[in-house]
């Protein structure tokens, strides 16, 4: 398609309202900074805690019960331990227990994590 001088110079108009109305509005929004993510724990260690090891128990609440070993729990170990809930996830640290239940409906389908 071929356009004419006056189709082109139409369409850069257009373009470059929308473009400053795009700059306007950035301008005008506060950028949100960006969070510091790291892979430590968010408490600060105590210097001597005397009983530092705690059961961390995950129960899984499903209408179809997984294999043994597809019921992963990783994740939840690992965020417990970045927020400062456990110390570390070793098993000098921690004592994991996992359980998994059948429920009826899909609305009673749950996960509990406890730290004890």
């Amino acid at each position: 398609m071929q356009w004419t001088r006056e189709q082109y110079e139409a369409y850069e108009r257009r373009n470059a309202q929308a473009r400053a109305i795009k700059a306007r509005n950035l301008r005008l929004s506060s950028p949100q900074p960006e969070p510091d993510v790291r892979n430590e724990p968010l408490v600060k260690e105590e210097a001597a805690r005397p009983d530092t090891r705690r059961r961390v128990s995950v129960t899984s609440y499903r209408v179809r019960l997984c294999d043994p070993d597809n019921l992963c729990v990783k994740p939840f170990v690992d965020a417990l331990r970045y927020s400062g809930v456990i110390v570390d996830d070793t098993t000098e640290d921690i004592q994991l227990t996992v359980n998994q239940f059948k429920v009826k409906t899909r609305r009673e389908e749950r996960t509990v994590i406890e730290v004890i």
